[in-house]
């Protein structure tokens, strides 16, 4: 299965959990560039995360303040079974965290 159809599945299945308060996007680039990716956006009071995701199944996923100090975590191989661990934990702990700001799950 394609990377950015595993991601779209996985949007999809957070935006149906209505429990969570959070804003979340998809979106891929489009498929003639060079190491196409893809985007999912998740976006909770003043708090927003990327994750981008490429075709080499490099990602990149980037938390923090909306116009703020951000933290940014490089994952080599998305098909390597601990960093799509550390990724998925990454952004589940961003899902259900409450923020200093009051944001809660």
């Amino acid at each position: 299965m394609h990377p950015f159809d595993v991601a779209e599945a996985f949007y999809g299945s957070i935006k149906s959990i209505t429990h969570l308060d959070c804003v979340c996007s998809f979106d891929r680039s489009p498929t003639n560039r060079a190491n196409s990716s893809c985007n999912l956006n998740f976006r909770r009071g003043n708090n927003e995360l990327d994750l981008l995701i490429w075709e080499s199944f490099e990602a990149e996923l980037v938390c923090g303040k909306v116009d703020g100090v951000i933290s940014s975590k490089h994952i080599d191989d998305i098909r390597d079974k601990a960093q799509l661990m550390l990724m998925l934990t990454l952004v589940l702990n961003f899902l259900t965290a409450t923020f200093q700001d009051g944001t809660t799950r």
